[in-house]
C-alpha cells in the first residue's frame, strides 16, 4: 500500500512551489442528474492533486493544506478555469464549482471569475459556486461577494444543507437558486422509515416555498433512488448510485 503524504509534506510542496501548483491540480466531474434519472443537468467539478513527487494527494489533505497556507486562491482559479473550458465544450448543461472561506474573502472574486468566463466563452448561467452550508454561517461579509457573482448571473448553491445548527438562518441572508441536501442527512432520513420520509419531503416543500431549487446529494443505492423519485419537490439528484466523479 503506497504510503500517504503527510500534512508537512504537502505544505513544504505548496510553500515551494509558488504560482505552480496549477500545474498539478486537475479536475474530475460527478453528475447531477434530473429527478428521474435519465438526463445529466449538470456536473459537480472537483479538484484532485498529481503532483510528480508526492504523487496522488487526497483532496482532504491539499485543500485543507493550501487553506492553511494561504495558497487556495491558485487551486480555486485553477479548477475554476478548467471546468468552466470544459462545461463551453458542452451543448447545455451547468458546472459547478465549490469555493472556499478565503476565496470569498477576496473581494475580486467576481472580476476574476467575469475574466475567466470571457476568456472561456461560458454564459455565466451555466457556472453554479457552491458554498457549504457551515462556510455560510461563517462570515456574514461572504454575502456581499456572493450577491455580487449572483447579479453576475451566475447560480449559486448552499451545499452540505442539514448539518449546520443557524442553517435555517443563513437560507434568507442570500437568494440561493439551489440547496444540497447532505448526504448523510438524506441517508439517514430515508433509513429512518415513514417518519424519516415524511420529514425529507417536508424539507424539500419548504425549500421550494422559499424558491429554492433542491438537490438531494449522497445517493448510493437504487432503493434511495427510487424513493428520492416519488418526492415531488426533490429537483435534482446526485451520488455514487447515479455516477461517480470521472475524468472528462
Amino acid at each position: 500500500m503506497t504510503e500517504l503524504p503527510s500534512v508537512f509534506q504537502i505544505a513544504e510542496v505548496i510553500r515551494l512551489s509558488p504560482g505552480k501548483m496549477s500545474e498539478y491540480i486537475r479536475a474530475v466531474y460527478q453528475p447531477i442528474y434530473s429527478k428521474d434519472g435519465l438526463k445529466v443537468a449538470g456536473f459537480e467539478a472537483l479538484a484532485r492533486l498529481d503532483h510528480p513527487v508526492l504523487g496522488s494527494v487526497p483532496p482532504a489533505l491539499f485543500i485543507e493544506t493550501a487553506e492553511r497556507t494561504g495558497h487556495i486562491g491558485e487551486i480555486t482559479t485553477a479548477i475554476l478555469d478548467l471546468s468552466c473550458r470544459k462545461c463551453a465544450e458542452w451543448n447545455d448543461g451547468f458546472v459547478s464549482v465549490n469555493i472556499s472561506a478565503a476565496d470569498l474573502s477576496r473581494e475580486d472574486l467576481p472580476e476574476l471569475v467575469a475574466d475567466i468566463l470571457v476568456k472561456t466563452k461560458l454564459h455565466p448561467s451555466r457556472l453554479q459556486i457552491e458554498v457549504t452550508e457551515t462556510l455560510a454561517v461563517s462570515c456574514d461579509s461572504h454575502f456581499s461577494v456572493l450577491d455580487r457573482l449572483k447579479n453576475m448571473g451566475i447560480m449559486t448553491a448552499m451545499d452540505d444543507f442539514g448539518t449546520g445548527h443557524a442553517a435555517g438562518a443563513r437560507l434568507f441572508a442570500h437568494d440561493w437558486d439551489r440547496v444540497k441536501l447532505d448526504g448523510g442527512v438524506v441517508r439517514a432520513c430515508l433509513d429512518s422509515g415513514q417518519s424519516g420520509k415524511a420529514y425529507l419531503n417536508q424539507l424539500a416543500e419548504a425549500l421550494h416555498c422559499l424558491g429554492h431549487q433542491v438537490v438531494a446529494e449522497g445517493v448510493e443505492t437504487n432503493h434511495q433512488f427510487r424513493l428520492l423519485r416519488e418526492m415531488e419537490c426533490i429537483d435534482y439528484l446526485q451520488g455514487y448510485a447515479l455516477g461517480r466523479p470521472q475524468p472528462m
